[in-house]
């Protein structure tokens, strides 16, 4: 009775306890899946792989959570660890074995279909940015099939403070540059009285999606303020979990600077709404880019408004 008494109570307890560790748990980046070969990168040049082991022989701190990702930083404070939550992505194996009616079999199996796609859909984003936007993301590494290969279990530290020992070659992970939250950085500067820096910010954001645009990529996470970090005044998509490869985009200066102006709409509106001499100059640069690039297609193009 006392050993029924004590799983049950254990059962009762457990949602609280993972809602304090802000739903973090071991068992929740973990996963089943099987190497793929599309999912598969370039091996690192020597001195990049030393670096990494580097970086990973640190202790993670716990960070934060996405909807993909729960993030953790490295002890020197530049550095994040990303360990995608399959729990939202994949069914557990168990489940996947459990017997059902025909119909419910059918509606599990189409729905373990639409998470395949997302992990697809995701993990084709992380490699995008490893192997195409390193600079505009700042990822450095990425795992995305199991075996690698580190010399000592990695560290990490949960938000309670427990230490977890991981063999990170049995996880799926990407190593990231810190930046601090765009927003929050914007306003330390302008509290400080720091509008020319802010202003730079402002300016590399927008520059940051040209940049991106131009090599024929875009995001479709309409979430601008949430999805950007700032290190030191270079502006960082921390949020590399939804970038798709636009070929029409490639050779299209129109699309690249409407696709440029639709991503950062929400940044411009926050700035206009609080600051607004942060975008008074960027707002003429791009009515000025509008005009020539109207002349040269040789019609009007919209003009830009918040």
């Amino acid at each position: 009775m006392l050993v029924i008494l004590g799983v049950v109570s254990f059962g009762t307890w457990a949602p609280y306890v993972s809602n304090y560790n802000d739903g973090f748990a071991i068992g929740k980046i973990s996963s089943t899946l099987t190497g793929q070969p599309a999912w598969e990168v370039a091996p690192l040049a020597p001195e990049a792989q030393q670096q990494i082991e580097r970086i990973l022989d640190q202790r993670f701190f716990y960070l934060g959570k996405g909807a993909q990702c729960y993030a953790f930083a490295s002890h020197d404070g530049c550095y994040v660890l990303k360990l995608f939550k399959h729990q939202h992505l994949a069914f557990p194996g168990w489940f996947m074995q459990l017997p059902l009616p025909p119909a419910l079999d059918r509606l599990r199996h189409a729905s373990a279909e639409r998470k395949q796609k997302k992990i697809e859909t995701l993990f084709q984003s992380y490699k995008i940015a490893f192997e195409h936007l390193s600079e505009e993301t700042g990822v450095i590494d990425v795992h995305l099939n199991k075996g690698y290969c580190h010399s000592r279990p990695v560290i990490l530290v949960d938000k309670l403070g427990h230490q977890h020992s991981l063999g990170i070659g049995n996880f799926e992970f990407v190593v990231q540059k810190k930046a601090d939250p765009l927003t929050q950085k914007i306003i330390q500067l302008m509290e400080a009285g720091n509008v020319a820096s802010a202003k730079t910010i402002v300016q590399n954001a927008f520059a940051l999606v040209y940049q991106r645009c131009r090599k024929g990529f875009i995001d479709t996470d309409p979430a601008f303020l949430q999805n950007y970090g700032v290190d030191g005044l270079q502006v960082i998509q921390v949020d590399a979990g939804r970038i798709q490869y636009d070929e029409g985009l490639l050779r299209n200066p129109q699309r690249q600077h409407e696709r440029t102006l639709e991503e950062t709409r929400q940044l411009l509106s926050w700035c206009q709404s609080l600051y607004p001499m942060l975008v008074g100059d960027l707002l003429l640069n791009i009515d000025r880019e509008n005009s020539a690039l109207s002349d040269s297609l040789g019609r009007e193009l919209a003009p830009c408004t918040l």
